[in-house]
């Protein structure tokens, strides 16, 4: 009788063999590829209580910063390749280089697009980051008062302010190319009359006093703002019921 002990010996090796591959195979589906995630921010105005983000405008300069999602990698031994509309810029292509500053087009319909390439020092491709699309938009102007506001859907706001009283409104510029909004200039207009304010200290507010009035007359409160550096504008208007 001959015994044949190699065999399963074989069998136990192959099936370590399947199961060591197998969960070599798992380990690697499992680990999350490396990303990077691009963030922006634009150099506008917006006040310090506003919720959101500073939206660029035309001529804007715009700062694109790359983060590599492997804890792992060294994103400081890095070649960063940085593309602006699908064209590499050599200033902003070099190692260690995760931010990237630039300048949007003239145009306010002109849409660029940014992305970048991360490869190591022997030119191995380590990520790449989908494509940030950023649009220009027009500044903005939003009046503000204390005044009773009319509640109801209307396409201007509308505010109610009796006889004899002294209002004070306040002009608040968004997303302009200026640090502080007394570098802007502003226009008001109510009742046809018109009052202009140059920049300079509390430049964008305007005291309105109301004299007295035997009915109820509704007027238009309107705001112009406009930088003299960059030709940006804006403006905004409220409706005034003045009443007895």
């Amino acid at each position: 009788m001959i015994i044949n002990f190699k065999k399963p010996n074989i069998i136990c090796f192959l099936l370590f063999i399947v199961c060591f591959l197998f969960l070599v195979s798992s380990a690697k589906s499992q680990s999350p590829e490396t990303g990077i995630a691009l963030t922006w921010t634009a150099d506008t105005y917006v006040p310090l209580n506003y919720p959101g983000k500073a939206l660029p405008t035309r001529k804007s300069a715009i700062e694109v910063v790359a983060t590599i999602n492997n804890l792992n990698i060294n994103p400081e031994e890095l070649i960063y390749y940085w593309f602006v509309n699908d064209r590499i810029k050599d200033n902003g292509s070099r190692k260690g280089n995760q931010v990237f500053e630039f300048e949007l087009s003239e145009a306010l319909s002109q849409i660029t697009t940014v992305r970048v390439k991360a490869k190591d020092q022997r030119g191995n491709p380590i990520a790449e980051s989908n494509y940030l699309v950023i649009k220009p938009s027009q500044p903005e102007i939003i009046i503000q008062t204390d005044a009773p506001f009319l509640i109801g859907e209307r396409l201007i706001p509308e505010y109610q302010i009796s006889a004899n009283q002294e209002v004070k409104f306040t002009a608040r510029p968004y997303f302009f190319k200026v640090e502080r909004p007394d570098e802007l200039d502003y226009e008001w207009n109510v009742v046809g009359k018109t009052s202009q304010k140059d920049n300079g200290e509390n430049s964008n507010i305007l005291v309105l006093k109301i004299s007295q009035v035997v009915d109820y007359i509704e007027q238009t409160l309107t705001a112009w703002v406009k930088n003299s550096y960059t030709f940006e504008k804006g403006q905004a208007s409220v409706k005034l019921l003045l009443r007895p």
